[in-house]
C-alpha cells in the first residue's frame, strides 16, 4: 500500500479524478496500452485505491482539534479550487492524472514485459501531438 502522506493538492486531484472523468480526446500514457483515462477511473482497482486514500484523509481530519480542522478545511478548499482550474488545461490534466497514477500501489508483475517502440520515435513523448493555445493568448 501507499505509505506516503498525500498533500492537499493530491487529495483534491484524487477527488476530481474520481468524480469527474477526463476528456476522451486526452492522450495519456495508459492509452498506449489501450486504456483511456475514463476506463482507468472506472476500474475496481482504481476506485478501491481512491476510496481508501480519501477515507484515510477523512480519518486524519477527524483526529484534528477544532481550529486545526478549520485550517485544514480552508487549505483543502483552496487546493480543490486550484486543481479545478488546472484541470481545464489538457496538458495540466495529463500531469495531474500522472501524479495520481504515480501514488497508486504498483501491481505485481505477472511475467516478462515486452515493449515495442516505433523506429521513428527519438525520445519519450516524441509521438505526442502538441496542443497549442490560441494565438490571441500569446500577445
Amino acid at each position: 500500500l501507499c505509505t506516503l502522506a498525500m498533500d492537499p493538492l493530491l487529495i483534491a486531484n484524487l477527488k476530481m479524478t474520481r468524480t469527474k472523468p477526463t476528456s476522451p480526446r486526452a492522450t495519456h500514457p495508459s492509452q498506449s496500452r489501450g486504456v483511456t483515462p475514463e476506463e482507468r477511473a472506472a476500474t475496481v482497482e482504481f476506485r478501491t485505491f481512491a476510496r481508501n486514500e480519501l477515507s484515510r484523509a477523512r480519518q486524519k481530519r477527524g483526529k484534528l482539534v477544532f481550529l486545526e480542522r478549520m485550517e485544514a478545511d480552508v487549505v483543502h478548499r483552496r487546493a480543490l479550487s486550484q486543481v479545478c482550474s488546472w484541470r481545464q488545461n489538457p496538458e495540466n490534466r495529463r500531469a495531474l492524472d500522472q501524479a495520481v497514477d504515480d501514488h497508486r500501489p504498483k501491481s505485481a508483475p505477472n511475467g516478462p514485459r515486452i515493449v515495442t517502440l516505433d523506429r521513428r520515435t527519438l525520445y519519450d513523448g516524441h509521438d505526442r501531438t502538441i496542443e497549442w493555445p490560441p494565438l490571441e493568448h500569446c500577445y
